[in-house]
């Protein structure tokens, strides 16, 4: 099935339906997914749908302080948390502060379920405790990071990125998980203007999804970085002209309608 939303479907009004995993079990990613679940703000926000073994929640409360949240294998709904436990733990006997072939094992195990459901229409999202990338790629992960596993997964290849937010800031990147060495390397026209465009695609897919309205795109910190990171300046006109050629060659990328946008440097941000 394809890793993408068709924004022209009519969105049934629901909750949010969230597959959650436990993270690196050697780490606190449990530690975390168990003070999580235990707060009830949070139970009311979506649906959640826990990956784990019952055996290994258990642990998780105890490692957080003896904490008692009720799961259940019952559908997921505003009164519960559904786990689904498939009892393959003992498959993975992870040992707490071990970087291991196991442990990276049964992160990807635990996430390719979640791949999974969000491909079948499950679940909307996946929230994954922090990963230990040393375990994963002696587990067999070969790509720079988690998030290009996931696009291979899903046999994706578009632009693949974090998009970082707090409150009403959304930023983008155009390198991530990479040695500082290989930066300047990697930063082009190419790189910037996908970056850019991802984020106004993101925009554009939740307003027609959630039918939300958003604030107009910044990215920022490529100016400081193009002439810290690469030694080169890259002028305002420049910009313009990048960004202008790739909106008229992909004609709204976004497929939004409308005039297009101007683009223009303010304090060091390039902004649609």
């Amino acid at each position: 099935m394809p890793a993408t939303i068709d924004v022209t479907q009519q969105r049934q009004a629901r909750r949010p339906r969230i597959a959650v995993t436990l993270g690196d079990q050697a780490g606190i990613g449990p530690e975390l997914v168990a003070k999580l679940l235990n707060n009830p703000a949070n139970r009311q926000r979506a649906d959640i749908v826990l990956l784990a073994d019952s055996s290994e929640f258990q642990s998780a409360l105890s490692d957080a302080g003896g904490l008692h949240v009720d799961v259940t294998p019952e559908p997921a709904g505003p009164q519960n948390i559904q786990i689904l436990d498939d009892n393959t733990a003992s498959r993975y006997p992870c040992t707490k502060g071990d970087i291991s072939k196991i442990t990276g094992g049964r992160c990807l195990y635990q996430l390719k379920r979640a791949l999974k459901m969000v491909q079948s229409g499950d679940i909307d999202a996946i929230v994954f405790a922090p990963l230990n990338k040393s375990s994963l790629k002696l587990a067999g992960m070969t790509e720079e990071d988690e998030l290009r596993w996931f696009a291979k997964q899903l046999n994706y290849e578009g632009t693949t990125s974090e998009i970082n937010i707090a409150g009403p800031l959304w930023t983008g990147r155009v390198t991530s998980h990479i040695a500082l060495g290989q930066v300047a390397e990697r930063i082009s026209q190419n790189s910037v203007s996908k970056s850019i465009e991802l984020l106004h695609r993101l925009r554009y897919v939740l307003s027609k999804v959630f039918g939300s309205t958003f604030a107009d795109i910044a990215q920022v910190g490529i100016w400081c970085r193009l002439t810290t990171a690469c030694g080169m300046r890259i002028e305002p006109s420049q910009w313009r002209e990048w960004i202008i050629r790739t909106r008229r060659d992909r004609s709204h990328p976004s497929g939004c309608s409308g005039n297009p946008r101007k683009w223009y440097r303010r304090s060091g941000t390039v902004s649609l």
